[in-house]
């Protein structure tokens, strides 16, 4: 019977001792699932900043994409007023070589009919190199609007790109 006693001593010792254990075990398992709690507090507030960050970068992508229809909307005109330009640009250079040589004409022949008609080809004269300075002046300015243009137009083809 001393046996049997000393073999139930034993068997509750050790029972206290796996009692002490488990209870250790437990305020670490406890400790672990509040730092497990803390972490999974942050890692949602961080999931919801990036989605708050992705939200935002979707609609400055939109914005973008809508801006950049715009852009090339305006990319077009300006082509198309560019080609109007440089087809007004050939008319003003196609006259001003018909009125140089106009002048040229007029030139040679200033000698030989002011002998013949005295004043009125002086007059003539005259006002035709005023028409000659007019569209001289219309010619300058017209290639330098164009010159602008396509400042214009380049500076803006390069703000598309």
């Amino acid at each position: 019977m001393k046996m049997e006693i000393d073999s139930l001593k034993l068997k509750c010792t050790g029972t206290i001792a796996d009692r002490e254990g488990l209870k250790e075990n437990k305020i670490m398992l406890e400790l672990q699932l509040k730092q497990l709690g803390e972490q999974h507090a942050i890692v949602c507030q961080d999931n919801a900043e990036m989605k708050m960050e992705i939200d935002s970068l979707k609609l400055n992508c939109n914005v973008a994409n809508e801006e950049q229809k715009v852009l090339v909307e305006k990319n077009s005109m300006l082509e198309l007023q560019v080609k109007q330009l440089e087809e007004q640009h050939a008319k003003v250079c196609k006259d001003n070589v018909e009125m140089s040589r106009k002048i040229e004409f007029l030139k040679e022949n200033h000698h030989d009919k002011n002998s013949g008609y005295g004043g009125q080809v002086l007059e003539k004269n005259s006002a035709l190199e005023v028409e000659l300075k007019e569209l001289k002046e219309k010619y300058s300015k017209a290639i330098t609007e164009n010159e602008k243009f396509r400042k214009k137009a380049r500076l803006s083809l390069v703000k598309v790109r």
